[in-house]
């Protein structure tokens, strides 16, 4: 508005006088009063920006250590499958093997035993008012043959 009004009246002036410099002057007044609001917008967006971009670059930082620990628990978790891999690997050897071990030692070709168990009678204690019975089981013994 300023600057429209000063338009038109520098038309209806005289050059170089009085009005004429006044008027001059106050297109100038308005051209940096627009300046300086752009001036103020554009370092609010600035600061903006810097926040937003230090804010970012710290969300960045930590997205890479959590990266990085993930990196590390997959690798730890890739290095105990294989070792698991590998423990099976032996324990299924180990049963594969059996066919070389002496007959008496393979699962599943045992020889036939004859096994029995000698029965004992129940043996009564007593401990304060309750009476307990206790059973006392032997283990069986075993003959081949």
């Amino acid at each position: 508005m300023l600057s429209g009004l000063g338009r038109a009246a520098v038309r209806l002036s005289q050059p170089w006088h009085a009005d004429w410099w006044f008027l001059h002057g106050l297109r100038l007044i308005a051209y940096l009063i627009v300046l300086r609001y752009a001036f103020v917008i554009i370092r609010r967006m600035d600061i903006e920006l810097r926040t937003s971009y230090a804010a970012l670059e710290q969300r960045a930082h930590d997205l890479q250590q959590l990266n990085d620990e993930l990196q590390k628990e997959i690798a730890e978790r890739r290095r105990i499958q294989k070792e698991i891999e590998e423990s099976e690997v032996r324990y299924r050897g180990l049963f594969d093997n059996m066919s070389s071990a002496p007959p008496s030692m393979k699962l599943g070709t045992a020889e036939k035993t004859s096994c029995s168990v000698t029965s004992t009678a129940p043996v009564k204690r007593s401990r304060g008012s309750r009476r307990r019975v206790f059973w006392v089981v032997p283990l069986p013994r075993c003959s081949r043959g």
